[in-house]
C-alpha cells in the first residue's frame, strides 16, 4: 500500500471522527433542551437555565477526559503502533453511536451523557496519535501539504457533523417530508429523526473503519515505554518545557484553539442579537470561517519558510486577532442601524478572513512540532499540545462567561476583546522571534521576484553542524540561498556591507559573520576563529568561497579560508550552485537583463 493511500485513509478516518463527535453534540444538546423544556414547561427562565446547565454538562465531560486521559493517551500512542490506535477509536464509535442513538430516541439523560463522554474518552486517546502519525504517512517533503489537508478536512468535517445534525430534528425532518410530497404524521416525525441520526451514524461508522483499515501498519516507534499515569501530566508539561523548541509553539498553538473556543461560544448568541439569525442562517457564518480556514490551510504550505518557522504563524495570529476584532466592529456599527438595514455579509467577510489567518497560524505550528519531537516521544508531546489546547479552549470560554455575565459587556464587544488579545499575543511573539519574522518577509519577498527552483536540500543535514559552500553570481546571492535552505545558515559576509549603516544593522541582526580579504591578519583569523565555533556548535556556516562576484559568470578560484574552516571544525561540506542570477541587474555582468 502506497504513501498516498495510507494518508487518504487517515484524512477519512480524522474527517470521520470530527463528523462524528459535533453531530452527537449537537443531537445530545438539542435532545437535552427537549428534557429540559419537558421539566419546566411553561417556565422560559427554568428551561433556559437547564439547558444551558446541561449543555455546560455535556461539554464539560466531553473535554475532561483529554486532560485526565493525556498521559495514558501519549504514552499508549509510543508504545503501541498508531495505526492500531486509529483503528480501535473508529472502531469505538460504532457502540458509541448506539448508546447514544437509543438515548437520543428515549431522551434518556444518563445514555445520553454516557455516549458524549465515551466520545470524549475515544477522542482523548484519538487527538495525540492523530497528529503524531502524520510524519509517518508522509515523505518529510510532503509533511506541510499532509497536516494543510488534515486541517482542511478536520474543519470540513465539523461544519458537515454540525449540519448534518439538523436532520435529527423531527421539524425538519417534516419540512423535508413535505418538500418531496411524502406523507410524514406528526407523531412519526421523531421516530424519523432518530431513523436519520441511525442512518448517518450507521454510514459514518463504516466510511471511518474503512479508511482507518487504509493506513499501513506502522512500527512502534518506544514498545518499551512505561504507560504513564493521569498524575504524571505535570511531569510529561515539564519535560515538553524542557524540549529545545517545543514550549513556545504549543503555547501559540493553545492559543489558536483558544480563539477557535471563543468564536464557537459567541457566534451564535451575537447573530441572533444583532443580525436576529436563527440556526440555520447562522450555519452560513460559520461556513464563512471554516471556508477561510480552509484556504489559509491549503495556502500555507506555499508560504512557508522551513528556515524560518515561526514567521508564517505570525503573521497568521497578526491576521486572526485584527480580523476578530473587526468582526466585533463591524456587529457593534450594525446594532446602531435599523433591523431592515443590517447585512451578515460583511461580518461574514471578517470571518472568513479570520480563518485564513487562523489557518495560516494552525498548518505551521503543527509541522513545527512533528519535526521538532523525538520520534520516541512524538505521541506523547501531541498529548501535551492537546491538553494545553483543552485548557486554551476553558479559559476562552471562561474569559467570554466572564466578560459576559460579569463585565456586562455584549458578545460584540467580546469579539473586539478577544480579538485585541490575539494581536498582543503575535506582537509580543513578533518581538520574541523577530529575527525569524524578518528572514520570513525576506524570503517571501525573494520567492515573488524570483521563481526559484531548489533541487537537493535534502542533503542539508537537518541538525549539527555542515559549512554550505556557493557560487557568487550576483548581489542577491545571499538572500536567494538563505530564503532556500532548509534552516538558517550563518552567511560570512564582506565586512563593508556590514559597515553600511541600515543594510549593517539587518545584517548584525542575521548575525553574520564579517570578512574581507584585505583584513589584517588578526581580523581575518578572527573571522574564521568565528566561523569554525559556529560550525562545531552546530550551526550552518555558508560561505562564498570565490570572495568576490564573478565577472565573467564563470566559478572563481577559491581561497583559503573554506579549507580552514572545514578542515578545523570537522564538518561535512555541502557544495551549492546557484543558476540563473547571472546578466540579471544584481549581477556584475557586462550586460544586465530582467531577472530570471
Amino acid at each position: 500500500m502506497n504513501e498516498r493511500s495510507g494518508l487518504t485513509g487517515h484524512l477519512v478516518a480524522c474527517a470521520v471522527g470530527a463528523g462524528l463527535d459535533n453531530l452527537f453534540r449537537m443531537v445530545v444538546v438539542t435532545a437535552l433542551a427537549l428534557v429540559a423544556l419537558r421539566a419546566h414547561a411553561g417556565d422560559q427562565a427554568a428551561i433556559d437555565a437547564a439547558t444551558s446547565g446541561y449543555s455546560s454538562l455535556a461539554m464539560l465531560l466531553f473535554t475532561v477526559p483529554f486532560i485526565i486521559l493525556a498521559s495514558i493517551a501519549g504514552s499508549l500512542g509510543d508504545r503501541l503502533p498508531k495505526h492500531l490506535i486509529v483503528r480501535a477509536a473508529r472502531i469505538a464509535d460504532v457502540p458509541i453511536c448506539v448508546v447514544g442513538i437509543v438515548g437520543f430516541a428515549t431522551t434518556s439523560v444518563p445514555l445520553l451523557l454516557s455516549s458524549f463522554l465515551s466520545l470524549g474518552i475515544a477522542s482523548a486517546f484519538f487527538a495525540p496519535v492523530k497528529l503524531a502519525i502524520v510524519p509517518e504517512l508522509a515523505a518529510p517533503a510532503r509533511l506541510a501539504r499532509a497536516n494543510a489537508a488534515l486541517a482542511a478536512v478536520t474543519v470540513a468535517a465539523i461544519l458537515a457533523g454540525t449540519c448534518l445534525s439538523a436532520l435529527t430534528d423531527p421539524a425538519v425532518m417534516q419540512w423535508l417530508a413535505q418538500r418531496i410530497h411524502l406523507d410524514l404524521p406528526d407523531a412519526r416525525a421523531p421516530l424519523a429523526a432518530v431513523w436519520a441520526l441511525a442512518v448517518l451514524s450507521g454510514v459514518l461508522c463504516a466510511v471511518g473503519i474503512t479508511g482507518a483499515f487504509l493506513i499501513p501498519p506502522v512500527p512502534a516507534q518506544a514498545p518499551a515505554t512505561a504507560i504513564a499515569m493521569p498524575w504524571a501530566l505535570v511531569r510529561q508539561l515539564s519535560t515538553m518545557a524542557h524540549t529545545r523548541g517545543i514550549l513556545a509553539p504549543s503555547i501559540a498553538l493553545a492559543g489558536f484553539w483558544a480563539l477557535g473556543g471563543a468564536a464557537v461560544v459567541g457566534l451564535v448568541p451575537l447573530a441572533k442579537g444583532v443580525y436576529g439569525l436563527g440556526g440555520a442562517a447562522t450555519v452560513a457564518l460559520f461556513l464563512a470561517l471554516v471556508a477561510g480556514v480552509i484556504v489559509g490551510s491549503v495556502a500555507a504550505p506555499r508560504l512557508m519558510a522551513r528556515a524560518f518557522p515561526a514567521g508564517l504563524p505570525i503573521v497568521g495570529a497578526a491576521l486572526a486577532g485584527i480580523a476578530f476584532a473587526f468582526a466585533g466592529m463591524q456587529a457593534v456599527a450594525d446594532d446602531h442601524l435599523l433591523m431592515a438595514m443590517r447585512s451578515q455579509w460583511p461580518l461574514s467577510f471578517w470571518l472568513f478572513l479570520c480563518g485564513v489567518g487562523a489557518g495560516l497560524w494552525e498548518v505551521p505550528l503543527t509541522v513545527i512540532l512533528q519535526e521538532r519531537s523525538p520520534p520516541a516521544a512524538r505521541n506523547q508531546t501531541m498529548a501535551g499540545v492537546s491538553v494545553l489546547g483543552s485548557l486554551g479552549t476553558f479559559v476562552a470560554a471562561g474569559a467570554y462567561w466572564a466578560l459576559t455575565n460579569v463585565a456586562g459587556q455584549s458578545p460584540a464587544q467580546v469579539f473586539i476583546i478577544l480579538g485585541s488579545a490575539t494581536l498582543a499575543l503575535a506582537i509580543a511573539f513578533a518581538a520574541r522571534f523577530r529575527i525569524q519574522l524578518s528572514a520570513w518577509l525576506m524570503a517571501s519577498v525573494v520567492r515573488r521576484v524570483w521563481r526559484v527552483r531548489v533541487i537537493g536540500a535534502e542533503h542539508v543535514p537537518a541538525t549539527g553542524g555542515c559549512l554550505v559552500i556557493c557560487n557568487h553570481l550576483s548581489y542577491a546571492d545571499g538572500v536567494v540561498l538563505g530564503s532556500s535552505l532548509p534552516r538558517p545558515g550563518r552567511f560570512l559576509v564582506y565586512r563593508r556591507f556590514v559597515e553600511i549603516p541600515f543594510l549593517g544593522f539587518l545584517l548584525r541582526a542575521a548575525n553574520v559573520i564579517p570578512v574581507a580579504g584585505e583584513d589584517k591578519r588578526k581580523a581575518l583569523l578572527a573571522s574564521i576563529d568565528a566561523a569554525v565555533d559556529a560550525a562545531k556548535s552546530g550551526q550552518c556556516v555558508v560561505i562564498f568561497p570565490e570572495g568576490k562576484i564573478t565577472r565573467s559568470g564563470h566559478t572563481d578560484a577559491f581561497r583559503s579560508g573554506m579549507e580552514r574552516i572545514a578542515g578545523r571544525a570537522g564538518v561535512p561540506v555541502i557544495p551549492a550552485f546557484l543558476h540563473g542570477l547571472w546578466r540579471s541587474p544584481l549581477s556584475r555582468a557586462p550586460t544586465r537583463q530582467l531577472p530570471r
